[in-house]
């Protein structure tokens, strides 16, 4: 009795070694990922994506304990050798493909969904370390756009401390980010003609290709762009297509130093810019600064020069020398929306907070797979020990050793009996059978 009771306390450490500790540290991470993903909501704003990942474990474990419990009974019913070996191996089988094998299927079948979903801006290389960073930075992204549509009244701002509080939960806040990212994907990424608006990031944005991106025409925008006044657009033309500038895009401000004194005198007599009574191919006299920037920031400002407004800033740097800083200043803010590549991460953010979610569960199969086996395998020896007795073996029950019974050689009469009884005897129904049937044989060949 003693025994029995301590090979089930065994049994029972051996399995809290295995899937249990696994389970403990998948929720622990899973916490940074639950809690990054939050900030500054009341709530837990992606609800249920952010849960993904602790879904998929709990899923798995039931697999994993309906196994243990199936094969557990087996053993504990037929009580033999070889259902013992038999259960043993199923369960390491199963704890290794529901460990390492998820493991294997995850880093197979989730990077061109993660890529699909965010237009190849984010790889699954990426998330393997800085998971919980990526969260957080969703959960800021979310916070930030909330907070700009407020300031520009596409969002009712009576209700602003009903959107922080309920952040992707809120109706109006996912109608919003669907309508902004369709916008800026349709009439912006997908209204380029060509190739060069894949060329418009970082060093790859050459002088010929930002001229281009600048002014060659582009179709008229069709996606509407909801409840917004701003740019002098009033309530009657509030949700009417937008027009979009390659800075748009990029949402950078692009900053200039500029030396005037040096510009102005390889400028002057071929500056060609078209200004009541300055700028003519023919004139020579001095340029006043303030009408040349006035002039530049009317043209940029003129959705007809660029496609889309951009807006000048100015900051004089010396006095003495001329130097001005310039800044090149898109709408993407004042209109609520971030550049192209974070709103294609946005547009899909839940899917992607869902796959964050998982990562936790993806380093325990890497950490944890190899002790959730030996954890099995120590299982199903513990059972082997408690169920099938002692002196039982494999060897034993599928050959003619000793103890099982073997029918005796043939006599004079061509019958033979039985040569003794098992030392230990298998009580199991198929062996009280398998003696009944002997017996039977060597009392009717007997007579």
């Amino acid at each position: 009795m003693k025994k029995s009771k301590g090979l089930f306390w065994l049994k029972v450490f051996a399995y809290v070694l295995g899937f249990p500790v696994l389970m403990a540290y998948t929720v622990y991470q899973s916490m940074f990922v639950i809690y990054d993903s939050n900030v500054g909501t009341d709530n837990t704003t992606y609800m249920p994506y952010v849960f993904a990942g602790l879904l998929v474990m709990v899923v798995i474990w039931l697999l994993y304990l309906l196994v243990a419990l199936i094969t557990g009974m087996i053993t504990k019913r037929r009580k033999t050798a070889r259902s013992a070996y038999i259960g043993t191996t199923v369960l390491v089988i199963a704890s290794v493909i529901l460990t390492t094998g998820v493991w294997f299927a995850l880093d197979k079948y989730l990077p061109p969904i993660l890529s699909s979903a965010t237009s190849n801006t984010i790889h699954y290389s990426d998330l393997e370390e800085d998971y919980a960073d990526r969260a957080y930075l969703h959960s800021e992204m979310l916070h930030d756009f909330i907070e700009m549509n407020i300031a520009n009244a596409r969002l009712d701002p009576a209700k602003a401390e009903t959107y922080r509080s309920e952040g992707y939960q809120n109706e109006d806040v996912q109608k919003l980010i669907k309508e902004s990212f369709q916008s800026i994907d349709n009439d912006a990424y997908r209204n380029w003609p060509g190739p060069l608006i894949n060329l418009a990031d970082g060093s790859r944005l050459t002088i010929p290709v930002l001229i281009h991106l600048l002014f060659d025409e582009r179709a008229a925008p069709s996606k509407p762009f909801t409840n917004y006044v701003g740019e002098g657009r009033g309530e009657e033309n509030k949700d009417a297509p937008i027009k979009w500038a390659i800075l748009d895009m990029q949402q950078d401000v692009m900053s200039l130093d500029l030396n005037l004194n040096d510009l102005l005198g390889d400028l002057t007599g071929i500056v060609m810019f078209v200004s009541e009574g300055y700028f003519t191919e023919d004139y020579t006299g001095t340029i006043p600064i303030d009408d040349i920037m006035a002039s530049l920031a009317t043209a940029l400002a003129d959705e007809n020069v660029l496609g889309a407004p951009i807006y000048i800033d100015m900051k004089l740097i010396n006095a003495e020398t001329g130097v001005i800083q310039i800044k090149l200043v898109p709408n993407s803010e004042t209109r609520g929306v971030f550049d192209y590549k974070r709103m294609a991460w946005f547009d899909s953010n839940y899917l992607i907070v869902a796959i964050i979610s998982i990562f936790p569960l993806r380093n325990a199969f890497y950490i944890f797979g190899v002790f959730v086996a030996i954890s099995s395998l120590a299982i199903g020896i513990i059972r082997k020990s408690q169920y099938v007795g002692k002196g039982r073996s494999l060897k034993g029950a599928f050959s003619g050793s000793k103890g099982i019974p073997i029918p005796a050689q043939s006599t004079a009469s061509g019958y033979g009996t039985t040569s003794y009884r098992p030392q230990v005897v298998d009580d199991s129904p198929y062996m009280r059978s398998y003696y009944a049937s002997i017996d039977d044989y060597n009392s009717r060949n007997s007579q």
